[in-house]
């Protein structure tokens, strides 16, 4: 629900943005009552037209607040409205902007490509924003080039936010190559979000880099969840690296991923017979329990 917090910060100075005011707030209390609900609810076009048209007050809150209405209200006819949106000078409003986009449906190939432009934003908030709607959609190859183009950002954090925006994608194609290189980045988050991805595309000549993660990773987090990871693939290779990580890896939590993956394994070798794991937060692995 809305906090009072927020109601307090709108301003209304003149009668007539009073009245643009109230007009929003009539529509927001309606739309987010429930706060994201799977089903968005039933709103008159005249109130969509209303909030499209509140996308460009001079207010940054008003428009931020429109945003977020027509992504809950999930009219996929707002999604051209939104793209535009997506270069507003406020971060709040293009946060606001990328989170509704994951919610209208399939992306249009502009949105997405406007929202792996986000990727390298400058506000954090907005680049994971961009990545949750992109990871939403279904994207083409022309998208994913796109979002390789950020996982060389000197950046750390536009590489995490463009890896992860692969995630849980059927189809990774050329971002593929560029995820190997970087499971051995300097920064250890982005390693854990390259093995999650590749571990997550079910492709069984990636097994040979999870071990190696596994075994040589400086990093515990990144090293369980190349053992969680590899919970989903199969083999006599795959086996023996869980079992020396159980038997000789200092970290408990690495020793504790590495005996739950081996649990689960099967005795034959095929590889994609397992269902791939749940999309998740591989940043969230020591939060996870065995």
């Amino acid at each position: 629900m809305i906090s009072p917090r927020f109601w307090a910060g709108i301003r209304m100075p003149m009668s007539y943005r009073r009245g643009i005011h109230l007009l929003i707030l009539v529509i927001v209390t309606v739309t987010l009552q429930a706060c994201y609900q799977d089903s968005p609810p039933s709103i008159p076009p005249q109130a969509v037209n209303s909030l499209v048209m509140l996308l460009g007050d001079r207010d940054w809150v008003i428009r931020r607040v429109a945003a977020e209405a027509l992504g809950k209200i999930g009219d996929p006819r707002a999604m051209d409205k939104l793209v535009p949106v997506l270069g507003d000078e406020s971060p709040a409003v293009r946060e606001a902007a990328s989170r509704s986009l994951g919610r209208l449906g399939p992306l249009t190939r502009d949105a997405a490509l406007r929202l792996a432009a986000l990727l390298n934003d400058s506000s954090p908030p907005v680049r994971v924003s961009a990545a949750l709607s992109l990871g939403n959609g279904q994207i083409d190859q022309k998208v994913i080039s796109a979002i390789s183009a950020t996982l060389v950002h000197d950046n750390s954090a536009a590489r995490s936010a463009a890896i992860s925006a692969l995630f849980g994608l059927e189809h990774i194609g050329e971002a593929q190559e560029g995820l190997i290189r970087l499971v051995r980045d300097e920064d250890a988050q982005v390693r854990q979000w390259a093995v999650a991805v590749l571990g997550d595309t079910g492709v069984p000549h990636v097994v040979d880099t999870l071990l190696e993660r596994l075994t040589h990773d400086v990093n515990a987090g990144v090293r369980g969840e190349s053992a969680y990871r590899l919970g989903f693939y199969g083999g006599d290779a795959v086996r023996s690296g869980l079992t020396a990580a159980v038997n000789q890896d200092g970290s408990a939590q690495v020793r504790r991923w590495a005996r739950q993956s081996l649990a689960g394994l099967t005795t034959q070798v095929d590889f994609g017979s397992k269902p791939r794991p749940a999309r998740s937060d591989p940043s969230a692995l020591a939060l996870r329990s065995p």
